[in-house]
C-alpha cells in the first residue's frame, strides 16, 4: 500500500473556497486503486501542546491523506497532472507540500472505514 500526504496551507478566510475546490473539482477519476482518502484540518498546538508541526497565524493547515493500492494508481489519477511550475492557487498561502510513502508495516483496528463519501464530496 502507498500513502500520499499533501499539506495544504490555506489563507485564513479562504477555507470554504478551498473545501469547495477539494470536494467538487479535485476528484479521483478512477477509484479502482484508491483505498481511501481523507482531507483533515490540523488542530491547534494551543489545544494539543504535543503537536510539532509548522503553523502560522496567516494560514489554516489541511492534510490530505490518500491511501492507494499502488504508486502507479496515484500517478495515473493525480501525479501525472502535478506541475510545480504553475503558481499556487489563490486560496493557498504557500505552495503545497507532498510526500509518497510505501507501507512497511501496519496495524488494523476494530473500527471499519466509512463506507461512503462525505455528503459534501461530489
Amino acid at each position: 500500500m502507498w500513502i500520499v500526504l499533501v499539506e495544504w496551507r490555506i489563507r485564513k478566510g479562504r477555507e470554504d473556497e478551498f473545501l469547495d475546490y477539494w470536494s467538487t473539482r479535485s476528484r479521483v477519476g478512477n477509484r479502482a486503486g484508491l483505498v481511501a482518502e481523507f482531507l483533515s484540518r490540523a488542530e491547534s498546538s494551543e489545544a494539543f501542546p504535543w503537536i510539532r508541526w509548522e503553523t502560522n497565524p496567516s494560514w489554516t493547515t489541511y492534510v490530505n491523506i490518500g491511501i492507494w493500492s499502488t504508486a502507479s494508481a496515484f500517478q495515473e489519477n493525480f501525479g501525472r497532472f502535478i506541475d510545480d511550475s504553475q503558481p499556487p492557487m489563490d486560496f493557498e498561502a504557500e505552495r503545497r507540500r507532498r510526500v509518497i510513502l510505501e507501507s512497511e508495516r501496519w496495524r488494523m483496528g476494530a473500527v471499519a472505514l466509512p463506507s461512503s463519501d462525505h455528503p459534501k464530496v461530489l
